[in-house]
Formats: structure tokens, sequence, C-alpha cells
């Protein structure tokens, strides 16, 4: 759709996902659930959670991508983590 950016529902079993949305909208799918969003703002996406998303065309977002064992490293340092991935 014009001015739309779309990606179709899915998982990624071997790793987890933060989007930074520094401006603009759109709505998540989240295990089913729409879940809509507006910068700025973070979208946390722990592994194997089936996500797919419909911004603005213009929305300002980034992605960081972590793997799992380097989550699980991270998570193992810092406990405060593990919450925020379940």
């Amino acid at each position: 759709d014009r001015g739309r950016w779309r990606t179709a529902p899915h998982a990624h079993p071997e790793y987890g996902q933060i989007i930074f949305v520094r401006s603009g909208r759109g709505v998540m799918n989240l295990d089913g659930q729409s879940v809509p969003f507006e910068g700025p703002c973070a979208l946390l996406l722990p592994t194997e959670c089936v996500h797919g998303l419909d911004y603005e065309y213009d929305a300002d977002r980034w992605v960081v991508t972590i793997e799992v064992s380097y989550l699980a490293q991270v998570n193992a340092r810092l406990h405060e983590f593990i919450g925020l991935w379940g």
C-alpha cells in the first residue's frame, strides 16, 4: 500500500530483536494481537515470538538483532533483562 511498509507475521527462533522507533507510528501484530505504537518507543521481540509490522512509510526506525546465545550471556550478567525478554 502507498505510504505503508509491512512485514507478514513470522518468528526468529535463533534471535531476539529490539526495534527503536524514533518517530512515526504503526501497528505490531504480536502473537495474533494488534499492538499500536508511536515513536519514540522501543519494541522488544523475544525469540520465538510471532510478529508482523505495519509502519507508516516515513517512520524513522532501526533494528538491533541479538543472537540467542549472546542474549543468554547478557541475561546471566544483567538479571533485570530476563523479565524484558519473557
